[in-house]
């Protein structure tokens, strides 16, 4: 028999949209996705993986969700409708861990914004790694403001910590090179508060 795919769709997508907006709280669970990835729909897929296209790709575009009781009931009003709510009033069952991809997304988007914003002749000095000063890496409040409502996984003041204690901590541009040759190795990525205590390579 031909090997299903597992590649994300359309429809795979709308089905991970749904299941979050019908089961908010649980959006940063390991165990709810791994439920999801033994859906029929999602054959082929880890819970991992779908962990993860949904944290990167999908919680952004997600407008609304259901409101739910804390013990993650769905509550409905008197015409026995479900109740929208936006996803950022409803709170994590679990602490809300980084991932990898989004330590990556964070140092990309960066960079990108500082390349975007600032004399490019700045950034013409690099070291032997072919890194240039990171010192020049300077972002406002304002930008990650705009990051959280682009990926509202996270709130605006961790995004800014995560990128003032850990990116910089361990270095924007060496975790882009790291993060991209594990890939490319075909090994798993660390988020960057597991990589933080190891002696520059």
């Amino acid at each position: 028999p031909r090997k299903k795919t597992s590649k994300f769709n359309e429809e795979k997508d709308a089905f991970i949209i749904e299941q979050v907006r019908l089961r908010p709280r649980y959006r940063t669970s390991h165990k709810f996705y791994d439920e999801l990835a033994e859906s029929d729909i999602l054959q082929g897929h880890t819970g991992h993986s779908v962990r993860s296209r949904c944290r990167v790709h999908l919680l952004p575009k997600i407008d609304y969700v259901y409101q739910t009781d804390e013990a993650g009931n769905l509550i409905l009003n008197e015409q026995g409708e479900k109740i929208k709510v936006k996803l950022l009033e409803v709170p994590n069952t679990l602490k809300n861990r980084f991932s990898a991809e989004e330590d990556y997304l964070l140092c990309t988007e960066v960079i990108k914004h500082v390349l975007e914003n600032n004399d490019k002749s700045k950034f013409e000095n690099r070291d032997e790694q072919g890194f240039f000063d990171e010192k020049l890496l300077s972002v406002g409040i304002s930008f990650f403001n705009e990051f959280a409502n682009k990926y509202p996984n996270h709130s605006s003041p961790s995004w800014r910590d995560r990128f003032r204690k850990f990116a910089r901590a361990y270095g924007v541009q060496k975790y882009i090179r790291d993060y991209q040759e594990s890939i490319k190795n075909q090994q798993k990525p660390e988020a960057m508060k597991n990589l933080t205590r190891r002696k520059n390579r």
